[in-house]
C-alpha cells in the first residue's frame, strides 16, 4: 500500500530574521561588546525586571545582558538601548 503524497507549496511568508544574529550585527556595527551576566545574584525582586545594561570601562562599550535571556526579548532590549540611550559608533 502507497501512502499518498501531497505538494508542497513554497512559503510565501518572508524568512524571520535571526535574534543572536541581529544582535550580534548591531553590537558590531555600534562598536558594542554583548556580556552576559547571570543574574542569580540580584534580589528576587529584581531578576525578572533587569532587560539590559549599557556601561563603558576603560574607553569599551558594553551592553550587559542576563544569561539565558530569550533572544527576542534580548534583541528588543539592545534596540532600545542604541535608540534611547543614544549609544552611537
Amino acid at each position: 500500500m502507497q501512502l499518498p503524497t501531497t505538494a508542497t507549496e513554497p512559503s510565501t511568508q518572508p524568512a524571520q530574521p535571526d535574534p543572536h544574529a541581529t544582535v550580534k550585527a548591531l553590537a558590531a556595527e555600534h562598536g558594542l561588546q554583548i556580556e552576559e551576566w547571570d543574574t542569580t545574584t540580584l534580589d528576587a525582586n529584581l531578576r525578572d525586571k533587569f532587560f539590559a545594561l549599557y556601561a563603558e570601562v576603560k574607553g569599551d562599550r558594553f551592553i550587559v545582558v542576563p544569561t539565558g535571556q530569550d533572544p527576542a526579548h534580548r534583541l528588543a532590549a539592545v534596540r532600545a538601548l542604541i535608540a534611547h540611550q543614544g549609544v552611537t559608533a
